[in-house]
């Protein structure tokens, strides 16, 4: 039976265990048949602060299939969204699964050679300098298989919290009250200086009051306010502008003439493009596609000449097919149907061939394996088209047989 220091591996162990050479049911002893397998949990961040949640994207897992399998891959997306946070923040971990809580929780730097978690709890102040950083959340399940885990990845931007500035309070400047000019009164003196300026003989000058004064402009403003005779009346009538209104032309409509309906012709049916490299070709079990993880051609360039560049290992996420023994699964061309494909089986140094047949060109096929023990194994699909050929490698495991039940 599997002891207790196998169940407990680091996340990157487990991946390279499962590439190479591991079984979904363990060193082969028999074991319990188990029921249908949960669904695959999900890793979430929580801010302690203000309860905002937080989504990463799947980085690496292993977790039994519905059939039974076990499948482990690795994803290379990145977060599109950052999670800003400040240095000294609490971020919680939550994992959402079926399976009940996990056996272990470890946070730790993508980047970091030596793997050393940063927090091994689901509890996680932030310890950080600021910066950057990529970080992945691991979820260890043994009590569902073995090597059963899944890995999130969040990107975390952190910043120094904020020193505060101290406030001055503003002082208010006195304001001086303004002060009046003194008036100076007349006096007795002055009066009588004003008095002798006066020249000898002259009476001081009567009052006049308001309705005996003659107000200038007077004639002016009872000719403006005059209403107009019947002369200027008669005058500003003949010097108003009369509109002639010009006879219009009627033009004739153009009578409709109806154009003759043309006849449709048949479309000719568009040539097919060449295909400008290989088309992608995956392998299909049960609703689970699974990529290549290689490809090596030789296509045809633009001016018709044949190339053959090297190797292109696969971009997307290394998945590996887990097979029963003999079991089958489907070669899907997602693409043109190739001109001819043979299927090989290697050992897992992808040099000892095991198995090859040869098929018709079809874009759907059917690929029972042979009779072979459980471990792992490379499996290659070689197609040939018009514009050239090429050879997709995957990576296979084969399964340790199910225990019959005991009678």
């Amino acid at each position: 039976m599997i002891t207790r220091p196998e169940i407990k591996r680091t996340a990157a162990l487990l991946v390279v265990l499962c590439l190479l050479a591991v079984s979904a049911v363990g060193t082969g002893v028999a074991q319990e048949t188990q029921p249908a397998a949960p669904s695959q949990p999900v890793i979430t961040l929580r801010a302690v602060a203000d309860d905002a949640v937080y989504e990463g994207v799947l980085a690496e897992y292993c977790w039994p299939t519905a059939t039974g399998s076990l499948r482990c891959g690795t994803v290379p997306d990145a977060p599109e969204d950052s999670i800003v946070v400040e240095m000294g923040d609490d971020l919680e971990v939550v994992v959402e699964s079926e399976a009940g809580l996990p056996e272990s929780v470890t946070v730790r730097l993508a980047d970091d050679p030596e793997e050393e978690p940063v927090a091994d709890t689901t509890d996680w102040t932030v310890d950080l300098e600021p910066g950057v950083y990529e970080v992945l959340v691991d979820a260890t399940f043994p009590d569902v298989n073995a090597y059963s885990f899944v890995s999130y990845r969040f990107t975390l931007e952190v910043s120094a919290p904020p020193t505060p500035t101290p406030t001055e309070t503003p002082t208010e400047e006195p304001t001086e009250a303004p002060t009046e000019a003194p008036t100076e009164e007349p006096t007795e003196e002055a009066t009588e200086a004003a008095e002798a300026t006066e020249p000898a003989g002259t009476e001081p000058a009567e009052p006049v009051t308001p309705d005996e004064t003659e107000t200038p402009g007077a004639e002016a403003t009872s000719e403006v306010t005059a209403e107009p005779t019947e002369e200027e009346m008669a005058g500003e009538e003949a010097v108003t502008p009369t509109v002639t209104l010009m006879p219009t032309q009627e033009i004739a409509e153009a009578e409709e003439t109806e154009a003759p309906a043309e006849t449709p012709t048949p479309s000719k049916p568009e040539p097919e493009l060449p295909l400008t490299g290989p088309p992608p070709v995956m392998l299909q079990s049960g609703d689970v596609a699974f990529a290549s993880l290689a490809v090596e051609y030789c296509w045809d360039n633009a001016a018709g000449e044949r190339e053959c560049p090297p190797g292109q290992p696969s971009d997307e996420g290394v998945e590996l097919l887990g097979v029963p023994p003999q079991g089958a699964f489907l070669v899907v061309v997602d693409g043109p149907a190739p001109l001819a494909v043979s299927l090989a089986l290697f050992a897992s140094n992808g040099i000892d061939e095991l198995a090859r047949e040869t098929r018709l060109g079809d874009a759907l096929l059917l690929y029972s394996l042979p009779p072979a023990t459980p471990g792992s194994y490379i499996f290659a699909v070689e197609a040939e088209w018009p514009e050239g050929i090429a050879t997709y490698y995957f990576p296979v495991l084969i399964l340790e047989p199910e225990p019959e039940p005991q009678g």
